[in-house]
């Protein structure tokens, strides 16, 4: 029950009421309530941690109320508002209590959640060695139904797990644990893509799908990742993914439920640094006859690679292997000792291991011979062997078989001769030069016939006791013993070698062969120079002495014969022609020749050639032992034998040089016998005949000169009449009869011309080249020149047709008369044409007059040039026919002008101009110049009294070269340029006096003297006179001013000079004195259109202010910037080292008026003058001083 005392609008607090009575009396009222108090807690929240804490700050507000004042609140739990709330939930409780103790509460539930991800921290490049095979996963075998296919033979299933951990560099979480994870980042490597994508284990190619199967193994994200051979030698890139683990372990997720982590990527280079695993086959010993020189035999070695093998090396099959061997303990001659086989084993990315096998080979000799048997040969074969020693057991013997023959006449009717012929036997592999070798006797076993059967077999020298067919020979060896041999007394297992002589007998009954006989007649050339000394004789007594030419002759025959090429004879008949009758009566006869140095003349039709006159050949006085005689020289080619006519002396038998045999037809018989009495012959002619040689020139040729070919190319070329080919040809011409600038006259052209064999021959061919004048001339029309000018000047100017060969010369003179009412002035162009190839200085030049036949000056009708051409010449080259005076009856024909022998032609041509535009500088400096003063003072020039309130003044001066290039569009070069030269002769940097290029020469002035101050004055031409030459020499010989003018083409260039009144012509550049001055130039062309351009300049003074340029040393100090001046002024100075320096102004009385001391390092400095700074005005002169160096300028300072 509630009860009210004092019903008041109160609420929510206790309030004490007074009321003031009379008596002043204070009452107190009391008001209870039976309801609870209110109180609102805030909704429960989710926190999340700040980025570096594991807290989180929360402000929150509880609300609390009640009827009456007086409540209070309480938190019971949980932390105040404002504060960290840590991890996880807390709950917080708050309580009202009234002032009658009813209490109402409320809670809510903050819950502080860490969604900060975790760090990551990776290594950024990580290295994985891949390790062996897992014989239980499923990457190597096959899969199902072949896919993947299983590795091959080079490929092996390695691989490496690596923990996430290992990638790892530090990650962690600010609030709690962390989980690390580890995956391939895609797309994904061929090499995982070819994983088997059904089954993980074993048996990999069940149709069963395994979980996880190699291929979801290889992508996974999990605590470890599995790295593939096939990876090897690549870089993957994997993602490490960090997980934050709530407090009970489990990954903690996010305000949107997925999970919170961070990741970082690493490049991971996937090697493999296991070597391949190398086993060899097993040594080996074995006999040199067994041995196997491939070693294929003795196998090859295994190896096995955890990841794969290289491929591009292949031994046997094997991939990834290679072979050499090592010979240095081996004989591979005679296959013995030991060799080393090493065998490297290379996988797929470069490593390697090595392992070797020896193999031992033994050497044994123990060969068996049988020699050949004796024989009777009626047709020699063309290898000339008939048998040759055979062999048993010659596995590993270096056997070497040679023969040689010693032949023997005609020793039995049964044979032409017989051949003893000694086999060598050796074994290089055991043979010992300084041993003897065995010798093996020729059994015979009875006396006659030599050739009998018995006797023939060679005999078999083997081991005693060796079986059929090799079992050694049991014979007699002389018919006289009484025992017969066993020829296994003359084998040795370590013989040193073996001879043996067969016998062959040649009974031969084929003739021997010509293989080459030349096809006569033979022709020789004779192209060397003759020598006196041969055959220069009487050979015909019924001629005079012959002096016959001759020459080196090869003559020569090729024969071979069947049983004995070697031992052939070659002998030849040489019959010569020696007295040109054609009867060839002299032979030299092998079989019988000649003594040295001689022939016998005329033997020829005498029996065997004997007899004739002996007739010396060869007069060289020299001993007989050294005089030519002839010989057979023979040259062995294979099976043939090759013989040839020579000379050679008694002194040097065996030294042969080709014979020098005369001109003339002759012939040779060759006569080739075996030694069985077979004969074969080979006859040819020959012909030995000076050579010759002739230059044929081609016909001379008659050309007009508009035909004519300077490079006389299509003239023709020799020919030649000889039987040797042409070597060279030399071609000259000779122009000493020829005008080559007008090409007219005669050309002797030249042909020196050799053949092959030496011979010589000149020949020469006749250009005639006329010339005739006949060239047409259009003169250029007459111009009315208003806005079109070309700037060259040129408007037209004469063509011509026809000018073939004329050398012409195209000139004009102007001359400009003043212009009247419609143009500025015109121009008068007389054109001269003439050809430099007919003009005679002494003959009149035809003139032709300009057709003006309107009577109007400028009409349309005057203009066109005239065309003189020959009477009748075609369009457009037809001559013009017009009147030339307006008054003239008829029109005249310009063909009469034409004259084919012209001695050259004028015309004047009318140029009107009617210009607006200005002459053009092709030069004007803007900036002012600087003209050092680099030379001595001369007290004669320069040297008076310019200002009259100034003493006399000695200037001091320098050679000026002032120059302005001018043209104009219209007149070109024609313009006229003065001047105004504006001169400081007073230092006070105001121009005073000036000289007017307009009034040279006018009452005296220009020469000698100059107006000074007349700068004021009407055209100049006041002032006071005042001479600046001084010299003692007569007045036409005192300098005055001029101006020099150069034309090049379109261009003119006037120059400042002096000259004197007798030497107007001779210009030299003028000495003017030191300051700053000026000039003006005008250019003004025929329309009176002119222009202007100005130069300033100052001289400088070298004595007072030093040189320009830095000295030697580097110091400089520079004119002052700008000069004259008024405000301010900038001076720059150049120290060639750190030093102080003071620089110093003064004015004209040498009071200082300013100055500056300062350390300045090496370089270019710079120091600025205001005007208020220097109590002065005029000229003025600065001082620079540091250390040793002392430098003066001067300055002008305006007011």
């Amino acid at each position: 029950m509630r009860t009210i005392l004092l019903l008041l609008l109160l609420a929510d607090f206790t309030t004490i009421v007074r009321a003031t009575t009379k008596h002043s009396t204070l009452n107190t009222y009391h008001f209870s309530s039976d309801s609870l108090p209110t109180i609102t807690c805030p909704p429960n929240a989710v926190l999340s941690t700040g980025p570096f804490t594991c807290t989180a700050n929360h402000v929150y507000t509880v609300t609390a109320d009640d009827e009456l004042p007086g409540w209070t609140l309480t938190q019971t739990a949980g932390f105040p508002s404002g504060t960290d709330f840590p991890l996880g939930a807390t709950l917080n409780e708050f309580i009202v209590t009234d002032i009658d103790g009813n209490s109402a509460s409320c809670t809510f539930t903050l819950t502080v959640k860490d969604y900060t991800p975790p760090v990551a921290v990776c290594d950024a490049a990580v290295t994985v060695s891949i390790g062996v095979n897992d014989p239980l996963d499923c990457y190597g075998p096959a899969g199902a139904n072949g896919q993947p296919a299983a590795l091959d033979a080079c490929n092996f299933g390695g691989i490496a797990w690596v923990k996430a951990s290992a990638f790892d560099n530090g990650s962690y979480d600010n609030c709690g644990n962390i989980l690390l994870t580890i995956r391939r980042l895609g797309p994904y490597s061929n090499a995982i893509l070819g994983l088997n994508t059904v089954n993980g284990h074993l048996p990999c190619n069940d149709p069963f799908p395994d979980f996880p199967s190699e291929f979801e193994r290889g992508i996974s994200e999990q605590d470890s990742i599995k790295f593939y051979c096939g990876e090897a030698g690549t870089t993957q890139t994997v993602v490490l993914t960090i997980y934050q683990l709530d407090a009970n372990g489990n990954i903690a997720p996010g305000p949107d439920g997925t999970p919170i982590y961070n990741q970082c990527f690493i490049e991971v280079a996937v090697t493999d640094k296991i070597k391949p695993l190398c086993t060899p086959p097993a040594q080996v010993a074995v006999s040199c006859e067994n041995f196997d020189p491939s070693l294929v035999a003795y196998g090859k070695a295994q190896i096995f690679d955890n990841c794969c093998l290289d491929t591009s090396k292949v031994y046997l099959s094997q991939c990834g292997l290679t072979h050499s061997v090592d010979y240095a303990l081996f004989d591979t001659i005679c296959n013995r000792g030991t060799l080393t086989r090493i065998f490297q084993a290379f996988d797929c990315v470069g490593n390697s291991s090595q392992c070797t096998q020896r193999v031992m080979v033994n050497y044994t000799q123990d060969y068996y011979i049988k020699f050949p048997n004796d024989t009777l040969v009626s047709v020699c074969n063309s290898t000339h062997i008939y048998g040759r020693p055979t062999f048993f057991g010659a596995d590993c013997e270096l056997l070497a078989v040679t023969y040689e023959d010693e032949i023997f006449g005609i020793i039995h009717p049964d044979a032409c001769y017989r051949i003893d012929r000694t086999w060598t036997v050796i074994n290089w592999c055991t043979y010992n030069p300084m041993l003897p070798l065995t010798y093996v006797p020729n059994p015979m076993l009875v006396n006659t016939p030599y050739h009998n059967p018995l006797n023939v077999p060679g005999p078999i020298v083997s081991a005693c006791g060796t079986a059929p067919p090799w079992a050694p020979t049991i014979s007699k060896i002389n018919p006289s013993d009484t025992v017969a041999t066993n020829f296994c007394t003359f084998w040795n297992a370590t013989a040193n070698g073996y001879r043996y002589r067969q016998f062959v007998k040649i009974a031969d009954t084929i003739e021997p062969i010509i293989v080459k006989c030349p096809v006569g007649p033979l022709t020789f050339i004779d192209s060397t120079n003759n020598d006196p000394n041969y055959w220069n004789n009487i050979f015909n007594p019924a001629l005079p002495a012959q002096n016959l030419q001759e020459m080196p002759v090869e003559l020569s025959v090729d024969a071979t014969d069947a049983c004995q090429q070697e031992y052939v004879s070659v002998q030849f008949l040489l019959f010569l022609d020696l007295d040109a009758d054609g009867v060839m009566e002299t032979v030299v006869n092998c079989y019988n020749p000649p003594p040295p140095g001689v022939v016998y003349y005329g033997n020829a039709f005498l029996p065997n050639y004997n007899g004739g006159t002996l007739t010396e050949i060869d007069k060289r006085p020299v001993p007989q032992n050294q005089k030519w005689q002839f010989t057979v020289q023979k040259t062995f080619l294979g099976d043939t034998v090759r013989a040839a006519v020579g000379w050679n002396t008694m002194q040097f038998p065996n030294t042969n040089i080709l014979p020098q045999l005369p001109v003339g037809t002759h012939k040779i018989k060759w006569i080739v016998a075996d030694g069985c009495g077979k004969e074969s012959t080979c006859e040819y002619a020959f012909t030995i005949q000076p050579s010759t040689f002739e230059c044929i020139p081609p016909t001379d040729m008659v050309v007009s000169c508009e035909q004519f070919d300077p490079s006389l190319l299509t003239y023709g070329a020799p020919t030649f009449d000889g039987i040797c080919p042409v070597d060279t040809l030399v071609k000259s011409a000779n122009y000493a009869q020829f005008d080559s600038i007008c090409s007219r006259g005669t050309i002797i052209r030249v042909f020196n011309a050799r053949d092959v064999c030496g011979n010589t021959s000149q020949c020469s061919q006749r250009v005639v080249v006329n010339y005739k004048q006949d060239y047409y001339i259009k003169f250029p029309s007459d111009m009315i020149v208003t806005t079109d000018c070309n700037g060259t000047g040129i408007y037209g100017e004469p063509t011509f047709f026809g000018e073939d060969c004329e050398l012409l010369s195209v000139s004009y003179e102007d001359f400009s008369n003043p212009g009247i009412p419609d143009y500025c002035y015109k121009i008068e162009r007389t054109w001269t044409v003439i050809n430099w190839c007919t003009y005679n200085p002494l003959l009149n030049i035809t003139n032709v007059p300009n057709p003006s036949p309107n009577p109007q000056t400028n009409n349309p009708a005057n203009l066109p040039g005239p065309i003189v051409s020959a009477c009748g010449t075609a369009p457009p080259w037809a001559s013009t026919i017009v009147k030339i005076y307006p008054t003239d009856p008829s029109p005249t024909d310009y063909c009469t002008f034409w004259n084919a022998n012209s001695n050259g032609y004028k015309y004047k041509q009318l140029i009107k101009i009617i210009d607006s535009a200005a002459p053009v500088f092709d030069h004007c400096p803007a900036a002012p110049s600087y003209i050092a003063d680099n030379t001595q003072n001369d007290p004669e020039i320069w040297n008076n009294v310019f200002n009259p309130n100034l003493p006399a003044q000695d200037l001091d001066e320098n050679l000026v070269d002032l120059d302005v290039t001018v043209t104009d569009a219209c007149s070109g070069s024609n313009v006229n340029i003065e001047y105004l030269l504006f001169l400081d002769l007073d230092a006070d940097g105001q121009q005073e006096t000036v000289v007017n290029s307009t009034s040279l020469g006018l009452a005296g002035l220009g020469w000698n003297n100059v107006l000074y101050n007349n700068i004021n004055t009407p055209n100049f031409l006041g002032g006071t006179p005042t001479t600046f030459d001084a010299r003692p020499v007569p007045p036409g010989q005192k300098w005055g001013f001029s101006i020099e003018e150069f034309i090049s083409g379109n261009e003119k260039t006037a120059s400042l000079r002096w000259n004197t009144v007798l030497s107007p012509n001779t210009h030299l550049l003028p000495l003017l004195p030191n300051g700053r001055h000026k000039i003006k130039w005008f250019a003004t062309d025929g329309c009176g259109n002119n222009s202007q351009c100005e130069q300033i300049f100052s001289i400088g003074d070298t004595t007072l202010v030093g040189t320009h340029s830095p000295d030697k040393e580097g110091f400089a100090l520079y004119q002052n910037e700008p000069n004259p001046f008024g405000g301010s002024t900038t001076i720059r100075f150049q120290l060639p080292e750190s030093t102080p320096a003071t620089l110093s102004v003064f004015d004209a009385n040498g009071r200082m008026l300013f100055q500056q001391t300062a350390d300045y390092g090496q370089g270019m400095h710079t120091v600025t003058l205001e005007q208020d700074q220097l109590a002065s005005r005029g000229i003025l002169f600065y001082k620079l001083e540091a250390g040793a160096h002392v430098a003066w300028r001067k300055m002008v300072l305006l007011r």
